[in-house]
């Protein structure tokens, strides 16, 4: 900054000493002064126009606590190298919480790398965008910026290890729960006679792959069951926005849910998420692998469940149970009573050491 100031003023100078000695060398040298300076203005405007920024990567996903080594790539496709230039950004969760950051670096003729270390201390989608990029000619005497439209998503993800322990509650008839838990255990499992045998689909598990066939066929083959349509266990929730609870609250009750979901899986091979909606309707999900599980996640982080659209159960489903988790007093209760309720600041040490009987 000071040099943009100082320049000018030399020059102003040296022209006014040239006007009062009369002197055609310090008019001369006035003359290359802002001959240089014009020089010096272009160039920052030519290579403002030859520098481009983009991320690495547009989207991430990575579990909670853990650094990002965000990586932008400077592509200068002018011949000549740039100095210096600053990089404009913010990252953060909600908008009005956004952290500004400036970057600041140089690059030659081709591509060069920019990165800064991010935190990722909530679950949820971090974003990071790029705003603004602004170039210095050699002597940083003149700058011109524009502006860039590039971002990155950051889906931070509860531990991977993060479970609700769920066991049957020990006082009720053992000849019954047993009854029951063989009857969901064939039906997660498909049925227990093979009624015919398909290409394998997206979600299919892993034991019903028929691998006789597959191996005449060359591609995966699975074996379909009868009594597909018997009641599954159900994990209910309504998925709120980002903006309409705390980011503190949020992250707690993406943390629970996570592990209901996974506690649910050591219990069922397969199970249905029910995506609620204000007025009783709602959308089913049929969960069968532990990647539906983030995608789950991902989806209620975008706001966007298209990428479970392979997964929906367009029949209706009566729940063999149903567990509800409600993000807003952060409970989890069963056919509407209550089970376990949460404080806003559990840690995961506490969710794991939570032991729900159904």
């Amino acid at each position: 900054m000071a040099r943009r100031i100082i320049f000018p003023i030399i020059i102003f100078l040296t022209l006014l000493a040239a006007a009062n000695v009369r002197s055609l060398p310090l008019l001369v040298l006035a003359i290359a002064e802002i001959i240089f300076a014009g020089f010096m203005t272009a160039l920052a405007f030519f290579q403002r126009s030859s520098l481009k920024t983009e991320p690495v990567k547009s989207f991430v996903h990575l579990q909670k606590g853990e650094t990002y080594d965000c990586r932008i790539k400077v592509d200068n496709s002018s011949p000549f190298p740039v100095s210096r230039f600053r990089l404009d950004l913010s990252h953060g969760y909600l908008p009005d919480r956004k952290q500004p950051v400036s970057l600041y670096g140089g690059t030659d003729k081709n591509e060069g790398f920019l990165k800064i270390d991010l935190d990722n201390q909530y679950c949820g989608i971090n974003h990071v965008e790029l705003q603004r990029i602004k170039c210095y000619d050699w002597f940083l005497l003149s700058s011109f910026s524009k502006k860039t439209d590039s971002s990155v998503q950051i889906a931070v993800l509860p531990d991977r290890f993060l479970k609700l322990r769920i066991l049957r509650d020990p006082q009720a008839d053992a000849a019954a729960a047993s009854e029951q838990i063989t009857e969901h255990t064939a039906i997660a499992n498909g049925g227990t006679e093979p009624e015919d045998i398909r290409p394998y689909r997206q979600g299919d598990p892993v034991k019903h792959i028929y691998w006789k066939q597959s191996a005449k066929m060359n591609e995966l083959w699975v074996r379909e069951f009868n009594d597909d349509t018997y009641p599954y266990p159900v994990i209910k929730t309504y998925c709120p926005g980002i903006n309409e609870i705390s980011l503190e609250k949020y992250d707690t009750f993406i943390r629970i849910l996570y592990a209901l979901l996974s506690g649910m899986s050591d219990i069922s091979e397969r199970f249905i998420f029910r995506r609620s909606f204000h007025g009783g309707a709602y959308d089913d999900y049929l969960i069968s692998e532990p990647e539906h599980m983030i995608t789950v996640l991902v989806c209620m982080y975008k706001e966007d469940f298209r990428a479970l659209s392979e997964f929906y159960v367009n029949e209706d489903i009566t729940p063999a149970f149903e567990l509800s988790a409600d993000p807003n007093r952060l409970t989890v209760t069963m056919d509407g009573r209550l089970i376990k309720a949460f404080a806003d600041d559990v840690s995961d040490d506490e969710i794991n050491g939570t032991v729900i009987s159904i």
